[in-house]
């Protein structure tokens, strides 16, 4: 599974995405957020807007969003262990070869 994890990576994936959508690739691409409860603001929206492009270049995106807390310190580590321990390999028997995270929720 490719994890991109940096601003130039998800650009180079989306990239590569859009340029071979004119070919028959159809890739199933999961993109992996965090996500604080009752807030919202840049983040979900670059994650909304990246899968909705991905859907226009013809792929099957869904997002993967996990609770997160920063508070205490301790809840970090548990963030991070829960994002560890999730396999998004494959999901409803349909192999998933591309995951994203975008940089802010990287772990």
């Amino acid at each position: 599974m490719i994890m991109a994890t940096g601003w130039k990576r998800d650009r180079r994936l989306l990239q590569f995405a859009i340029d071979h959508s004119s070919q028959l690739i159809k890739m199933n691409i999961l993109i992996c957020t965090s996500q604080v409860p009752f807030v919202s603001g840049g983040a979900e929206l670059h994650v909304a807007n990246l899968k909705r492009a991905l859907i226009e270049a013809g792929h099957d995106t869904d997002v993967v969003s996990l609770p997160f807390k920063w508070y205490p310190p301790r809840e970090i580590i548990r963030s991070t262990v829960a994002w560890r321990m999730l396999d998004v390999t494959e999901a409803n028997g349909k192999s998933v070869p591309i995951g994203v995270r975008p940089r802010r929720h990287a772990l």
